[in-house]
């Protein structure tokens, strides 16, 4: 979880909400730590998550795609938690569209089917793994 430069798609959800899909090939430790210390400089403040007391993080890793095609993924899962729930994940800025990879759909369909089977949650910035067979 922690390799840098292995391209991860992840999920923060909080009970029923889906809140934030985001890609990143940075480890997480640094990509979360870049989003909970920020304080506005150049205009990023860090997630809207960051101040709820619980969360629950999913994280998928793809060492065989490049970045366009695992923002590609991001973009389908981001579509399907939409078509499902009826709304785009709650605290979502952004997200990388692109057509760059025709696997991607077929893919996120594949991790929404296995979810959740690992999860990780966040107590007082804290991460935690729990394990459930599929």
């Amino acid at each position: 979880m922690t390799r840098k430069g292995l391209p991860k798609v992840y999920i923060i959800k909080a009970n029923e909400l889906f809140l934030f899909i985001g890609v990143t090939t940075q480890s997480l430790t640094s990509r979360f730590r870049y989003g909970f210390n920020a304080i506005g400089k150049n205009g990023y403040y860090g997630y809207q998550w960051k101040t709820r007391l619980l969360v629950e993080l999913y994280v998928w890793y793809f060492e065989a795609f490049d970045r366009n095609q695992v923002e590609n993924i991001e973009a389908e899962l981001a579509f399907l938690i939409r078509a499902k729930t009826g709304k785009w994940p709650i605290d979502q800025n952004e997200i990388h569209f692109n057509n760059k990879f025709e696997n991607g759909k077929e893919i996120a369909l594949k991790c929404l089917k296995l979810f959740p089977s690992n999860y990780f949650y966040f107590t007082k910035r804290r991460l935690h793994l729990i394990s459930k067979k599929a």
